[in-house]
């Protein structure tokens, strides 16, 4: 209803005018302003957190300040509406600095690891807009502090994944190499976080475009990736990689194809696919079983197939596809 609402009811469906009150409009609050200088307004904030009264570079605020506040200063600092990168990294570097000496106290030792943690993340974040950039993806004017916050607070894993889904392999290269998802060396924090992170890695991958170049991600897929996995993601990036020359050679790209099958089974090989821990959430682990050995075996004789489709159009001006290939008597194949 135009004034009001319907109510329908066990026998009969009847018109309920609701009765307009006019409520005073409540202004929607400010979005946080990036900090027209940064150091003064962040130390007028941390005096408040801390009780300061003399106007103090932030180093010694952070020195000075109790370890009943020291959390509080530090989350302060992280969190500031920053306007650039160069203007973050001057306050973490200031923080950090007042606190480097406190090797007694817990609370700023904690305080101390929090900033260098999120100092790391800026500098990822910061190669990560550079690969970006390569990309053709740059930040519009003004953006840099919502991006940072974004990136700062979110998961690698997914910023890799939706990387990867819009063909920018080298961002989520970036952030392989420097975060590894999130999941830090998984190899010293046991089977199922090594699990994780393996899972995470090969979603990463499937979520790449057929129509990216195979270039841009080959070398760091099988160069980087497939070295690091272990158990059933093996068999399962094998099954990815046959699936997408398969996808590539029916698309006309048979050089791309044979590339992926090439460098898939030379980086995977003979590698033993079992051994992955089932965690209990999807996607955490992919528990290997006979499918592994099976996708390791088809790139073996993919990659052979391809080889020989190759060689025919090459060596003598055989135009085959890989199905016909595959299906036909080999001595029957004929110059066209």
């Amino acid at each position: 209803a135009k004034d009001g609402f319907v109510a329908f009811g066990a026998t009969a469906v009847r018109k309920l005018t609701a009765r307009k009150v006019a409520e005073p409009a409540k202004p929607a609050p400010p979005p946080p302003k990036p900090l027209e200088d940064g150091a003064a307004a962040l130390e007028a904030t941390l005096r408040n957190i801390v009780d300061g009264k003399s106007a103090e570079p932030l180093s010694a605020i952070f020195a000075a300040a109790p370890s009943s506040q020291i959390q509080k200063a530090a989350t302060a600092v992280i969190t500031a509406p920053y306007a650039s990168n160069d203007q973050a990294r001057a306050a973490f570097d200031a923080a950090i600095e007042g606190l480097i000496e406190e090797t007694d106290d817990e609370q700023k030792v904690n305080a101390e690891r929090l900033l260098q943690t999120t100092q790391r993340r800026l500098d990822v974040f910061a190669r990560v807009l550079d690969a970006a950039a390569r990309c053709g993806s740059t930040l519009e004017d003004g953006a840099w502090g919502r991006a940072w916050a974004r990136f700062r607070d979110g998961d690698a894993g997914a910023h890799a994944k939706e990387a990867c889904e819009r063909g920018h392999a080298s961002v989520a290269a970036v952030l392989w190499r420097e975060l590894r998802f999130d999941d830090g060396d998984a190899r010293t924090r046991g089977a199922a976080a090594r699990s994780r992170a393996d899972a995470g890695a090969v979603k990463c991958v499937e979520g790449l475009p057929v129509d990216a170049p195979v270039s841009t991600y080959v070398s760091w897929v099988f160069g980087e990736v497939a070295p690091s996995l272990a158990g059933g993601a093996l068999g399962r990036l094998a099954a990815w990689a046959a699936q997408r020359a398969r996808a590539l050679e029916a698309d006309g790209r048979l050089d791309d194809a044979l590339l992926i099958a090439r460098e898939a089974h030379d980086s995977i090989g003979d590698r033993c696919g079992a051994g992955a821990v089932a965690c209990g959430n999807d996607g955490d682990a992919w528990l290997a079983d006979s499918d592994a050995a099976d996708a390791q075996k088809d790139i073996a004789e993919l990659r052979s197939a391809l080889e020989r489709v190759a060689a025919l159009r090459d060596a003598h001006g055989v135009d085959a596809q890989l199905g016909e290939y595959e299906a036909c008597d080999k001595a029957s194949l004929a110059p066209r």
